[in-house]
């Protein structure tokens, strides 16, 4: 049995590319938009395109400190690297993100690598994988979707919004 294991999802929109990078740039709006799978999220250190980001996952009824590296590789590349479930289970998530026809294509690579204990629990995590970022994928959707119909109206991005900060619920 292998010691990790990818789990690849494919995601399409009928929404510009720029929008879904800046999606995945809004730090913020993953504590608001999906509160019920985040209690918070703090940035730690940024430097250029890379950032070192904590984040509290809602599993299993408590609250799940997860630590990583989050980087934007431009022109279209995400790479993540976590530590989750108490810093014994290391992730790597890399997205790419291509657009043809008004199309826009994202595909996620999950790479997992649980201590051995967990291994036995391969199929339940990959589909906990897949169920997480169905559910995420589905409220950013949405607001992308929402977003792209107003960009075409003509409505401006954050006229007259105070300068964003990532803040937390937890306080």
């Amino acid at each position: 049995m292998s010691n990790s294991w990818k789990v690849s999802i494919r995601n399409t929109i009928e929404a510009p590319i720029a929008e879904i990078i800046d999606n995945y740039l809004d730090f913020e709006h993953g504590q608001f938009l999906h509160k019920d799978r985040y209690a918070y999220t703090h940035l730690l250190h940024s430097a250029g395109n890379a950032h070192f980001i904590e984040y509290g996952i809602k599993q299993f009824f408590i609250t799940i400190t997860t630590t990583g590296w989050f980087q934007y590789v431009p022109p279209a590349r995400f790479v993540s690297h976590t530590k989750g479930l108490f810093g014994t289970t290391d992730i790597l998530i890399v997205t790419s993100v291509s657009e043809e026809s008004g199309i826009t294509t994202i595909d996620v690579v999950y790479t997992i690598r649980p201590p051995a204990l967990l291994r036995p629990l391969r199929r339940l995590i990959e589909r906990s994988v897949r169920r997480w970022n169905a559910r995420l994928w589905e409220e950013d959707k949405a607001l992308i979707l929402r977003r792209t119909m107003l960009l075409k109206l003509g409505f401006r991005d954050n006229v007259g919004l105070p300068e964003p900060r990532l803040t937390s619920r937890a306080g």
